[in-house]
């Protein structure tokens, strides 16, 4: 929902890269000096949206399924011999993500919420706390099976 929101906007400043979980290869899509947003759908909030500034941290998920944002800076900074970029955390609540499921009236304004936000601030002509954005962003794609309705949301 999110990707395909910023994909539209035809930004040539903004490239768009989506997935249903990050992997390592992505340490691959990543440049040292352009930031980095990853958009996730998350149960680690209640409601709403969180955004948070991330860094490279050794954690044990490059070796799972998937790997966390963090993990993949970290992995960046061992195969790059570089500094991680700057890179930033959108996390979006969502609590059902059974295939097939609709989203809810909440979660789909949470994701609503989330794109005011990231279209009057991270897109403005200048963001202050974000020195050269715009830049990657990594998601999940957000689509209606990541962020689908939930009893919580109901």
């Amino acid at each position: 929902m999110l990707a395909q929101r910023l994909t539209e906007l035809a930004d040539p400043r903004i490239e768009v890269i989506e997935d249903l979980q990050l992997h390592i290869e992505h340490v691959m899509d990543l440049c040292s000096d352009v930031p980095v947003l990853f958009i996730d759908a998350s149960v680690a909030i209640e409601s709403g949206f969180s955004f948070e500034k991330i860094g490279p941290v050794a954690d044990n998920s490059y070796s799972t399924h998937t790997v966390s944002p963090q993990a993949l800076l970290h992995l960046f900074e061992k195969t790059h011999k570089q500094e991680a970029p700057e890179a930033w955390m959108l996390h979006i609540c969502g609590r059902s993500f059974e295939l097939g499921d609709d989203v809810s009236a909440a979660t789909a304004q949470y994701v609503e919420d989330a794109w005011q936000f990231l279209s009057s601030e991270l897109l403005a002509e200048e963001v202050a706390f974000v020195p050269g954005w715009p830049g990657s962003i990594l998601g999940d794609g957000m689509t209606d099976t990541d962020i689908g309705a939930g009893k919580a949301d109901s």
